[in-house]
């Protein structure tokens, strides 16, 4: 059921193209504990690869985005039902074209770490199709205490016409006295000062380390004072697994908070919920109301394989399960990865991509092949379900329909008669 893909695949995004929007990241507001060493791959043999994420368009399924994930050495990764928690070396992330059932280029992370393994520097860039290369936008720059705890990240934004980086947004963590976030600050850079912006307050239940009330707070510069806007609070069962999320806004009128959702996470796995159910208040008949659901499923070393979301069918009064009523689905992949020095120096290092694919693949030539290549395509039990002869210089790329294919996992094998290349296609759809 979970598909494994090689190193191979996974950094071949690299060379995808086209496409030049940059959105925002995501804003998660609850924050939990740095996973421990145990709560990550115990080893490089399950370490998150990619995940994409599927959504249903009223008659298919179809990919939205993929997201690859590089890693050095040993570092690894810790993935939780509600985050990714990974050490990679460098992210990409793409996007699907079903015009074309191609993925484009859309950002590239890189990360740098210091000794004690803590994120220095975070490189984001964009695709320009243009000049079909990366360009700079955001780079973030974190400092730590003597806990290695993060105390400031610093967001400095790349100015194209002067061809420099300059101060653009920083965020500011303090600690209570037993290490635990208390508050992150964060400030807008205008040309020769920094100004508040907005601010997390975190509180906790006695000597746990899971956040209890998390309050979101704006400035107001006008009256030099921050102002409540939302809050967040969670309760716990006796084993830490999260069982509720409250979601409240601030009444300007009465001062009071105003309820608006509930989810409620249920049926734990290893700690981890597999169902979240969402419920909106009602401010006219005070009650709450299905709203949407999340259902979530494990692999054998406790990490997501999946996570389909549902809306709730006001029509029938039921939960739409079908494929009909998903409103989109996260599918993770796990496998073990190499440093590219070591694919080097015992086979030939062969790019394919996306991954997963669907339509189409990208196959680029090893650098130590050319003239008449042969690429076969076989399915898990050995028959031959694609075969194709090209004449290619080393490091050209080949584009291969796969949309005769039927979903599941694949062997690709390239050979000029001296020499082959091997590698794992996956096909979702």
């Amino acid at each position: 059921m979970y598909q494994t893909l090689t190193r191979n695949a996974a950094i071949a995004a690299l060379l995808l193209c086209t496409t030049t929007a940059l959105a925002e990241p995501a804003d998660s507001h609850l924050q939990y504990p740095e996973p421990s060493s145990a709560e990550k791959a115990t080893s490089t043999d399950n370490r998150l690869l990619s995940h994409s994420i599927i959504r249903y368009n009223g008659t298919a399924t179809y990919l939205v985005d993929s997201f690859i994930y590089q890693y050095s050495g040993t570092r690894s990764s810790a993935v939780r039902w509600n985050d990714i928690d990974a050490d990679f070396d460098e992210m990409t992330w793409l996007q699907y074209k079903p015009a074309t059932g191609t993925f484009v280029n859309f950002q590239h992370t890189v990360r740098t770490y210091d000794a004690a393994d803590n994120i220095t520097n975070s490189l984001l860039e964009s695709w320009v199709p243009s000049s079909g290369t990366w360009t700079p936008r955001f780079n973030t720059i974190n400092t730590y205490s003597s806990t290695n705890k993060i105390t400031e990240s610093l967001i400095m934004r790349w100015d194209v016409p002067s061809a420099s980086w300059i101060n653009n947004q920083r965020t500011q963590y303090t600690y209570d006295a037993t290490d635990r976030l208390s508050t992150a600050t964060t400030t807008d850079w205008y040309g020769a000062s920094w100004e508040n912006t907005y601010r997390m307050l975190y509180s906790y239940s006695g000597s746990s380390t899971l956040p209890y009330d998390n309050v979101y707070q704006d400035w107001e510069t006008g009256s030099g004072i921050w102002v409540d806007q939302t809050k967040e609070k969670y309760t716990y069962s006796g084993a830490g697994e999260l069982q509720t999320m409250m979601r409240f806004t601030i009444n300007t009128l009465s001062a009071d908070w105003d309820t608006t959702s509930n989810t409620e996470y249920t049926d734990h796995s290893s700690g981890q919920p597999q169902t979240g159910t969402t419920q909106t208040w009602n401010v006219h008949t005070h009650e709450y109301r299905n709203s949407t659901r999340q259902k979530y499923s494990y692999n054998a070393d406790g990490q997501p394989g999946w996570q389909v979301n549902y809306d709730w069918q006001v029509a029938s009064g039921t939960w739409d399960t079908t494929t009909s009523g998903q409103t989109s689905v996260v599918r993770y992949y796990y496998g073990p990865q190499v440093a590219v020095q070591q694919i080097q120096s015992t086979s030939l290092l062969l790019h394919v991509w996306p991954v997963p694919a669907d339509k189409q693949i990208s196959v680029q030539v090893p650098t130590q092949m050319s003239g008449a290549i042969s690429l076969y395509i076989t399915d898990a039990t050995g028959r031959s379900v694609l075969r194709q002869s090209h004449t290619a210089c080393n490091g050209y790329t080949l584009l291969i329909s796969t949309a005769l294919l039927s979903p599941g996992n694949y062997l690709l094998r390239m050979t000029d008669g001296s020499k082959t290349a091997t590698t794992k296609v996956s096909i979702i759809r």
